[in-house]
Formats: structure tokens, C-alpha cells, sequence
């Protein structure tokens, strides 16, 4: 290695790394002490070796530069300040380990002072804890005898204590209302027993049985004594005599409790009429009564088994199942009835039923159940043949069935009214009036679908409550009126009203027509208004049909029944309009009848098969004849229908 030159080094001597290697094995030293101090932490331990090995290196630096006799590198007296650092930081380090053992040690004294004070401060706490409860326990106690006490006082029956020689030291309310005798009167006291018991006799038996409890140590309970009260009347007595026990189990006395039965014993007789009475009631009620747990009779009285038709004996025992004509009916009122039940209300229910002999018959069952959450243990029954009435409803409902079918299915506007309004109508009705719905109707007078005048200037409430008056006293009312549509504006009819009774109270049916317009003449001769009359009351459906304006001018009412319309209805249609699109065979309906209507009107007549249809009807065949009233020249021709039937 070549000898470097005065630049870069220093002359100083070669003892500097030896000296640095010093500093760095006391450093070493200083870790290995600082071991102890951080409690054998194996870094510090690390730390030492690794200082030794750098003093060990730094010596073997220093012998180099010994032996070659170079001079000492500046990067020497860099390792000899670093190792002079270390040391310094070492010592520093010891210090500071050193300071927080003494803190820690201090932090574990006070630590050990708070747990022993707060051992003292928790025995402290128990402490008055205890003397808490203590106290807590002696008010509770306290309580618990101004309770004990206070029951005592209040309760309604008798209450008394004698101590070991037989002397009263409790005596309450009820003991002074059941015996006469106050408190003051008694307490202290040994000798109430010839008070309350003037018979020698019974007084011997009592005190008998109340020694014979003592002796025993055991208890008498249910024992009845009659006592003379201090106004001389008396009283009957249930008791319920115990000894009391002081420490030890020695005997120090006894307590009673004794109940007024004066009134129950009394009360027997009455409760045997009650209950004769009530027999008496049960067997003669018109409506059959039972008992029945799961689906059998256990009790019935006798008309239950008048009603089903068994003897009252055989009854007992019977299951419902017998009752009834087929399984199905069974199960079905079974489900029905006993759902209701088991929500706890009645079941009401109209079910046929069959009787001993095979009978049918209806039967109204009226049950509710003694536990609803038990339905099946026990339920009672009220039964009643409503065979009769069933008979009578079910004619009532088919009569009112042919009268509301006949009511509604008539093309007539047909209205119920009393004087004060309409309270019934049909769909008829609502359609000639223009309105939708009966509620637009009912509950309004007559006059209000009439104008406020007639045409002839009489008012139409006055003059409306004459013809009411007239049919209320059973004669027909038949007149002609103006009456005015929603929206359509008045129009003449001609109204039929009668009376008759519903229930209680006298009502009305009017029937209201409009009338019937021939468009044939402005003017109408007698000889063409008796030929109108004829028309109208023909049972041949006919219609006069304008061909010019493809519409008829006149319908007669056999055509209006087989077209189930109103004439109002009919007016501005033609037989276009009441025909479908297609014949059966294919041809264009409207093409068809200018045919048919042409070869009328050239021939003078003319019959042939059409299909047509109204809006309330679907279509029907009829057979169709057409005659011209002036061939050639007149556009009318009369159409007379006859429908075909199957």
C-alpha cells in the first residue's frame, strides 16, 4: 500500500484507533449494563455485540497502521469522535433507563397505595351497604306490619288472637260487627266465651275441639258454631282456628278467622225455589234448549226432543250426527257453527235437519259457547221449528221474485211512490227520464220530472196531488201529462196510477207511456184515426216505413214487444239500423231490404224471411211481409212481422 500524501491526512499518532476501539468496548460495556436495566431486553444485547465487534475492528485497524508505521487517516479520528458519541449517548440512555425505573417503581407504589385505599373505600361501601339494608329491611318490616295491621282492620272477616292464658290481644272490625262487642270491651279480657256462648252445652264442645287442637298442634278449619251477638240476636259462624308458636315451638296462643254464613245458610231454601223455578222454565220453554260436548246431547229439555222428534231418555247421550240427513249437511254446519263460536259470540244459523222418524224439517239453532277457546267441551243450544215460517218466507220470496221480474222486465216505466216521493222504479223508468241511476230518482216527488206547468197552464204539483188524492182512495187515476227528460227537453205520456197496500202504509204504482206520434199526416181525418186505433191495438207487430227517408214513422205496440223498445226509441231509426251487418246467406243487409222494399213498391207486395236485431234483443228471424199503400206512387209501405220461434 503506497504512503499518502499530506493532503489527506493528519500527523498525529498512531494510537487513535486504539483509542477509538476503547471508547467503542466501553460503549459495549455500557449496553451490557443497560440490559439489566431494560429487564434483559435482547436488543441492547445485540446492540454490545455489535459495538464489540467494531472495537475489535477498530483495533485491528489501529495494529495495521502500527505496522506499516502510516500515518493515522482522518476517517480515524471520525470513528474516535463517533466512538467518543457513543459512550456519551450510553451514559445518556443509562440515565434515562435509570429515571424510569425510579418512576416506574414510584407508579407501582402509588398503584399499590390506590388498591389498598380503594379496598378500604369497597369496605367502607359494604359497610354502610349493610347498615342500607339493615335499616331498609327494619322500614320494609315496619311496612309490611302497618299493612299486616291495616288488613287486619279493613278486611270483612273476623280476625282475633288470644294469647297462652286464653286473653284477646287482636280484635277487629268484623270480629266487633259479627259479635256486638268492641274492642275495648274485649281486650285483656278471658271471659267473652259465656258471652258469646250463653249454652253451656255448646260452649263445652267448642272449647273441647279448640284444647284437642292444641294439644295436636294442628289446625281446625270448617267448623260452624251459632254465637249470640250483644243485642241478643245471633249469628252463624264458619272458623278456621290455628295455634301460634314462639320460638322453640312452644305454644303461645291462638288465631281465628271466622266467616258469616248466617245469610248463606238462611239463603238455602230460597236457592231451592230459585232453582225450581228455573226447572220449571227450562221444561216448559217453547224453544227447545240442549247441551252439547263434543257433538253429543248431555242435557236437553223436553221440547229439544219434542223438536227432534226422540224421546226425552234417549236424548242423553245422543249424538248430533243422528239429527241430520246426511253427512255433508253434518260438516258443513259443524265448520260454520263452531267458527263462529270459537270467537266468542253466537252462532245463528237455518239449517235442515231430520227428526227420529225420518222426518225433514227446518230448524233455527241459536248456540253460544261456555269457553271459546274450547269449543267442542261444552256449548249451549237453542233450537226452534221454523218449518212453518221457512214454508211462508219461501212464498213470500217467489211471489216477490215473479212481482220484481214482472216490475222490471215490463217495457212500461213503472214507478212506487207515496205522497212524499218515489221510492222505487224501474230500469224502463230511469231510461225514459234520461237518468242513469235510481238514486237521481228516489226520494223526489212526482212534479219534480214535470215541467212547473202543463201546456194547458195548470201547475203540475197542484194538479198531480189531485190525481195522488183520487188513487189513494182506490179509484184508477188515468190522464195525460207532459213530463220533461234530462237533456231531451218535455215530452206527453200518459199515466195509470192506483193503489194498493205494502205492510203498514198505502202506496202507489203509476205507469207512465209516452205517447204514440203517427208522422203519416200534419192533420188526421176520423176515418184515419180510427184506422190508428186499429193499428195500435192489433196484436200484429206493424210499421209504416218511410222509403225516401229510410226511417219508420210509425210502430204499433205488437212490433214495440217483439223489439223490447220504447217509441221514443224507435223514432229516427229505419230497418237498416235494426238489422245486422250480414244476412245469414252473406248478403249485405242494407243492399237486401232496397231490394226487398223495391219489388213492394213496383208489385204491391212482397213476403220474405230477414233477420233483425233492437238494442235489447240479439237477433231473430221473423217473416216479413210488405205492402205498398199507393204501388208506384206512394213512398210508404206497411211491414207486418211474424216471429219465428225454435
Amino acid at each position: 500500500m503506497g504512503r499518502q500524501t499530506p493532503s489527506d491526512e493528519f500527523p498525529v499518532t498512531s494510537a487513535i484507533p486504539f483509542l477509538s476501539a476503547l471508547l467503542q468496548l466501553a460503549a459495549a460495556i455500557l449496553a451490557l449494563r443497560l440490559t439489566r436495566l431494560a429487564r434483559g431486553s435482547w436488543g441492547w444485547v445485540f446492540l454490545a455485540a455489535a459495538l464489540l465487534l467494531m472495537a475489535v475492528r477498530r483495533g485491528m485497524a489501529g495494529w495495521e497502521i502500527l505496522a506499516a508505521h502510516r500515518l493515522v487517516p482522518i476517517s480515524e479520528w471520525v470513528s474516535l469522535a463517533i466512538s467518543f458519541l457513543m459512550v456519551v449517548g450510553m451514559v445518556g440512555v443509562g440515565g434515562l433507563l435509570r429515571a424510569g425505573r425510579r418512576a416506574e417503581a414510584a407508579l407501582i407504589a402509588a398503584e399499590s397505595r390506590a388498591r389498598e385505599e380503594q379496598e378500604r373505600i369497597a369496605r367502607r361501601e359494604i359497610l354502610a351497604q349493610e347498615i342500607l339494608e339493615q335499616g331498609e329491611a327494619a322500614r320494609k318490616a315496619a311496612e309490611l306490619g302497618c299493612c299486616l295491621a291495616l288488613m287486619i282492620e279493613c278486611t270483612d272477616v273476623w280476625i282475633s288472637a288470644l294469647d297462652m292464658d286464653g286473653r284477646v290481644v287482636i280484635w277487629n272490625r268484623a270480629a266487633e260487627d259479627i259479635s256486638g262487642y268492641s274492642r275495648e270491651e274485649l281486650l285483656g279480657h278471658n271471659d267473652f266465651w259465656e258471652w258469646l256462648y250463653p249454652d253451656s252445652g255448646e260452649r263445652a264442645i267448642l272449647a273441647s275441639e279448640v284444647d284437642s287442637l292444641i294439644r295436636r298442634g294442628g289446625q281446625l278449619a270448617g267448623v260452624e258454631s251459632t254465637l249470640r251477638r250483644k243485642d241478643g240476636t245471633h249469628r252463624r259462624v264458619s272458623w278456621y282456628i290455628c295455634p301460634v308458636l314462639g320460638v322453640g315451638g312452644v305454644f303461645s296462643g291462638t288465631f281465628s278467622i271466622g266467616h258469616d254464613v248466617t245469610a248463606l245458610r238462611g239463603s238455602g231454601e230460597d236457592v231451592q225455589r230459585i232453582r225450581t223455578f228455573q226447572n220449571l222454565i227450562l221444561d216448559n220453554s217453547a224453544l227447545g234448549l240442549a247441551l252439547v260436548r263434543n257433538r253429543v246431547h248431555t242435557w236437553a229439555n223436553p221440547r229439544a226432543a219434542e223438536i227432534l222428534g226422540v224421546h226425552l231418555g234417549e236424548l242423553e247421550g245422543r249424538p248430533t250426527r243422528d239429527s241430520f240427513p246426511d253427512e255433508k249437511s253434518y260438516q258443513d254446519f259443524g265448520t260454520q257453527a263452531y267458527g263462529l263460536l270459537a270467537q266468542g259470540g253466537y252462532a245463528d244459523i237455518r239449517v235442515r235437519m231430520r227428526r227420529g222418524n225420518g222426518t225433514p224439517f227446518w230448524c233455527r239453532m241459536v248456540g253460544r259457547a261456555m269457553d271459546p277457546a274450547h269449543v267442542q267441551e261444552g256449548s249451549v243450544w237453542m233450537m226452534e221449528d221454523i218449518t212453518a215460517r221457512m214454508t211462508v218466507e219461501s212464498a213470500l220470496t217467489e211471489s216477490e221474485e215473479r212481482f220484481r221480474g214482472a216490475f222490471e222486465g215490463t217495457l212500461d216505466a213503472l214507478l212506487l211512490l207515496t205522497p212524499k216521493g218515489i221510492f222505487d222504479c224501474n230500469y224502463q223508468a230511469l231510461r225514459l227520464f234520461g237518468l242513469e241511476d235510481k238514486s237521481e230518482i228516489l226520494q223526489r216527488g212526482l212534479k219534480d220530472l214535470c215541467p212547473v206547468r202543463q201546456p194547458g197552464g195548470e201547475a203540475s204539483g197542484e194538479a198531480l196531488g189531485h190525481h195522488i188524492q183520487s188513487a189513494l182512495v182506490g179509484e184508477t187515476a188515468r190522464f195525460n201529462w207532459t213530463f220533461r227528460r234530462r237533456g231531451a227537453g218535455d215530452f206527453a205520456a200518459e199515466v195509470y196510477m192506483n193503489s194498493f197496500p205494502m205492510g203498514r202504509r198505502k202506496v202507489l204504482l203509476a205507469c207512465v207511456r209516452p205517447a204514440q206520434v203517427i208522422e203519416l199526416k200534419s192533420s188526421e181525418s176520423s176515418q184515419e184515426l180510427g184506422m190508428r186505433a186499429f193499428l195500435d191495438l192489433s196484436p200484429v207487430a206493424t210499421m209504416i216505413v218511410d222509403t225516401q227517408a229510410h226511417r219508420f214513422v210509425y210502430c204499433n205496440r205488437a212490433a214495440l214487444t217483439i223489439l223490447r223498445c220504447r217509441m221514443d226509441e224507435i223514432y229516427g231509426l229505419g230497418p237498416g239500423d235494426l238489422s245486422p251487418m250480414y244476412q245469414p246467406d252473406g248478403r249485405p243487409s242494407k243492399t237486401f231490404s232496397d231490394e226487398m222494399n223495391a219489388i213492394a213498391m213496383h208489385g204491391g207486395s212482397h213476403r220474405f224471411r230477414h233477420v233483425h236485431r233492437s238494442p235489447h234483443r240479439e237477433d231473430f228471424a221473423v217473416d216479413v211481409t210488405l205492402t205498398a199503400l199507393q204501388p208506384g206512387f206512394s213512398p210508404l209501405l206497411v211491414v207486418t212481422w211474424s216471429e219465428l220461434i225454435g
